[in-house]
């Protein structure tokens, strides 16, 4: 699916695609709201999702990293584990 399709689609299309279709990479959360990172074929999207109304209120895409950017924050490292 091409992203450009992929953003006609309304919200809960385009969650049922990503939930069905992309690989999970990372999440995030507060305390009104939770994201989720995919990988779609060629590009990244993003779910936000408000806890107490339990609906989505947001779905970004990019085909670079920047979207991810908010999520590295809780990526740690230990590299003396590597071999």
């Amino acid at each position: 699916m091409e992203v450009q399709f992929f953003e006609s689609l309304n919200k809960n299309q385009q969650a049922e695609y990503v939930w069905a279709f992309g690989t999970i990479l990372a999440t995030r959360q507060t305390k009104k709201k939770h994201g989720h990172l995919f990988y779609v074929r060629d590009f990244f999207v993003e779910i936000i999702f408000n806890w107490e109304m339990n609906t989505i209120i947001g779905v970004k895409t990019d085909k670079s990293f920047r979207v991810a950017t908010p999520y590295l924050k809780g990526i740690a490292f230990n590299l003396d584990t590597l071999q």
